[in-house]
């Protein structure tokens, strides 16, 4: 077992962030994004597959839609006694298209992704023997999904529509960290996967209420690819182009109800309710080649205990003038982490609370929409940094969105 070789090494799989702790915001739609990501029984746009594809339904013809956005993210807490703060940037991207191929049956194809979600701290001063220099260091992470998934949406009569779709999942992880300016550690690794699904279904019990029904999989694979690993004075352990693998990498399924309910004609309530079961996720697996270490697996087995996280949304749009909306939205979401095994570069343990807010612009054939959306979370817990004393930790993420659905 290679964990204990040095206090850097040890870093390698703690500090390593998934979205298990940091969810970056689903690209479902602007209009969804602008009520808090109300969407499982409410938004009938094309990008609305993304999450309950039966919705679809409702459209009345094939049409497009897309969607980009970026998000800021920023991280403070202990590390080794000093109080650092982290940020970063990524983009997050939507693209989806909807054919209505008979009286019955309609097709779409969603893709969606968020580009690079992590954090890059600096200036963190390691702890070293009485007597030794003292040594600073940086850390980059950042961790990409993108998801392309077929849809096939049946409509059984007005009231009922059941949806199936096939998950097809790229992800991509980068971590570096750098001691006084000089590369330590580095990994680059990515994986694809296949195998998941996604059911939906939608029930209209009249003109102004409908009700909506969503489960995503669990989606399980490895994360290939190469790097180096250094002892804490710099002797290689594991040089440049070794073979590293996360093993199991690990999305948790999720089970949402919601419903859409019209107040007036021009005022239309959305609110969803669901959780992710992350409790399955027992362990975080990392391997590096056999020739260089053998017994080489660190594996933080059980030790992760996150709990299934409940979430719920609520949401308001307001039409008038047959042309423009405006949006608003809250949502509340459970953090999984762990309090004594957190991850410093995601939400802490605890509550995390989303507010947003989003207009829209319809013409003839398109509309036009926009969003911006806050989250924050506070919490207190352990990391490999505290040293074993709980700390608190603050998270906050800022979301600004814009998309295009066009009809034809």
């Amino acid at each position: 077992m290679f964990e204990n070789k040095t206090i850097l090494f040890a870093l390698i799989f703690i500090s390593t962030p998934s979205f298990s702790s940091y969810d970056p915001p689903t690209a479902a739609g602007v209009a969804s994004s602008g009520m808090a990501g109300v969407t499982i029984g409410f938004d009938d746009s094309p990008l609305a597959a993304a999450v309950n594809a039966a919705n679809l339904s409702s459209v009345s013809s094939s049409s497009f839609e897309a969607l980009i956005g970026g998000v800021h993210t920023k991280s403070q807490g202990n590390f080794f006694g000093e109080t650092k703060t982290g940020a970063g940037t990524f983009p997050i991207m939507g693209l989806a298209g909807v054919y209505q191929y008979d009286d019955n049956f309609i097709l779409a194809v969603v893709a969606t992704g968020a580009g690079g979600a992590g954090t890059d701290i600096r200036g963190i001063t390691l702890p070293l023997p009485t007597g030794s220099p003292a040594v600073k260091a940086d850390i980059k992470s950042a961790l990409a999904i993108f998801e392309l998934s077929p849809a096939i949406i049946y409509r059984f009569n007005r009231e009922l529509a059941a949806s199936i779709q096939q998950r097809n999942i790229y992800a991509g992880y980068q971590e570096e960290l750098k001691v006084d300016g000089v590369t330590n550690h580095k990994m680059n690794l990515s994986g694809i996967s296949y195998s998941g699904l996604k059911i939906g279904l939608s029930y209209r019990v009249s003109d102004s209420i409908r009700l909506g029904f969503s489960y995503k999989s669990e989606v399980k694979f490895d994360l290939n690819g190469e790097g180096q690993i250094a002892s804490q004075m710099g002797t290689p352990i594991a040089p440049a182009g070794t073979d590293l693998s996360w093993r199991d990498f690990t999305l948790p399924q999720e089970i949402g109800l919601g419903l859409s309910f019209r107040l007036q004609e021009n005022l239309l309530f959305g609110a969803d309710a669901g959780t992710r079961k992350y409790s399955a996720i027992k362990k975080r697996d990392f391997d590096i080649d056999d020739d260089l270490l053998p017994g080489n697996e660190s594996t933080t087995d059980n030790i992760l205990k996150m709990k299934d996280t409940p979430f719920y949304r609520l949401g308001l749009q307001l039409s008038f003038n047959e042309s423009y909306s405006i949006r608003t939205g809250y949502g509340l979401m459970y953090n999984a982490s762990n309090p004594d095994f957190h991850n410093p570069f995601g939400p802490p343990p605890g509550i995390n609370h989303i507010f947003a807010i989003g207009a829209g612009r319809s013409f003839q054939t398109s509309v036009v929409n926009g969003a911006l959306v806050y989250s924050d979370a506070e919490g207190e817990a352990r990391t490999s940094f505290t040293m074993g004393k709980k700390d608190r930790y603050k998270n906050t993420m800022i979301s600004l969105q814009t998309g295009l659905t066009y009809s034809f």
